[in-house]
């Protein structure tokens, strides 16, 4: 994901219409300036970036490679980088109570992102106001949440099956849900929900994990409820090897001693 993020930081100087300003955040056309170069341009690659952000930043301790990859997340305009530096430094807070660390890295991303936007606005010359009411912007999520908890309840147990993305479930423009766990549990129900959640959780309680892969687990749960991630074979399958990978490491930093180990260094 590293070269992939530099790939993206070199692509931006030439692609991103600069001169557009914080419009490039705002705007349909403008947020798709990579679409036809990277694959599931901008939300579910900025998703897998910030998989890569969490865990370069915690378990694999490699910063500027963390760094690199947010500030490519950043430049695919999608506000799942939000909820991953959130998630990501209230960890630092409250599970490793590392406060001091977590307020230097806030203000170091905090200085990045008002360094790249005042440069946007600069070479724009001008700061538009759709930007602001892009990322408070609820109404789009709130439209298919309504309408799909009333599609739910026709079938809470069972679901309704392959329902079409139309004016039932608030399809404003974008054939998605926008949220995995509304999608599951309309198609397939409450008991299709439960399922669904325990084949992706079984997994996280079967390791031995650390207290780092939390704030990567939460960035997926909690994404979910705003996107299709768990529901993306990408993104299923970069989870399930980051979980078992960083399962992997923690159990070998702590093998125990055998007999045939302790014999040899005896020997020794």
């Amino acid at each position: 994901m590293a070269v992939q993020a530099a790939l993206i930081i070199v692509a931006s100087v030439f692609l991103l219409p600069w001169w557009a300003g914080m419009l490039v955040f705002s705007v349909p056309e403008f947020r798709l300036w990579g679409a036809d170069i990277f694959p599931d341009w901008p939300n579910f690659f900025a998703a897998m970036l910030c998989i890569a952000f969490i865990a370069a930043m915690t378990f694999q301790r490699r910063w500027l490679v963390g760094l690199l990859c947010l500030m490519a997340a950043i430049l695919t305009t999608s506000r799942t980088v939000f909820l991953a530096v959130a998630i990501f430094l209230a960890w630092h807070v409250m599970l490793r109570q590392q406060r001091y660390t977590a307020i230097r890295l806030a203000a170091v991303i905090t200085a990045s992102i008002g360094a790249a936007a005042l440069l946007t606005i600069l070479l724009a010359g001008t700061f538009d106001s759709e930007f602001a009411a892009r990322l408070l912007l609820i109404s789009d999520r709130l439209a298919i949440l309504w309408s799909s908890i009333d599609l739910m309840l026709e079938s809470p147990l069972t679901g309704v099956g392959g329902v079409l993305l139309d004016y039932r479930v608030g399809h404003l423009g974008a054939a998605s849900f926008h949220n995995s766990y509304l999608e599951v549990v309309v198609r397939t129900g409450l008991i299709g929900l439960a399922i669904y959640m325990t084949l992706i959780l079984l997994p996280l309680f079967l390791l031995r994990w650390s207290d780092t892969l939390i704030p990567l687990a939460l960035f997926i749960l909690a994404g979910s409820m705003f996107q299709n991630l768990l529901r993306h074979p990408h993104i299923a399958i970069v989870f399930s090897v980051v979980i078992a990978w960083a399962g992997l490491r923690r159990r070998m930093r702590h093998v125990p001693e055998t007999p045939a180990n302790s014999c040899q260094i005896d020997s020794a």
